[in-house]
């Protein structure tokens, strides 16, 4: 899909919020890098802006949908291939803090 999608701040907002309420767990970075996503920045290891901002649409329309299992799983999915994208000098610059519900997760 060509074009431009759109994400905004708004969107990463209902994720920040969900994840502030412990319905959803992720990592600081991943809640900062969407920020930045949605400001339009220009972000470490990112070939393609707009399939990164689908797929946290697709976390928004999953909690929008109540399915928040299923937004969980696009989250971690989404975190998993964005972290195996990064060199490790910059993988030890980013704040891996768990944000929001306690979770589970392999180092690489």
């Amino acid at each position: 899909m060509a074009g431009n999608t759109t994400l905004t701040r708004k969107q990463v907002n209902v994720i920040y919020i969900n994840a502030g309420k412990g319905l959803l767990g992720t990592e600081r970075w991943v809640i900062s890098r969407m920020y930045l996503l949605a400001d339009g920045a220009d972000v470490h290891e990112c070939p393609d802006p707009d399939k990164e901002k689908r797929k946290i649409r697709d976390v928004v329309d999953l909690i929008f949908a109540q399915n928040l299992e299923g937004a969980q799983k696009a989250l971690d999915e989404y975190t998993q291939e964005t972290w195996a994208r990064f060199p490790d000098f910059l993988r030890v610059q980013l704040n891996r803090d768990p944000f929001g519900r306690r979770r589970n997760r392999e180092d690489d």
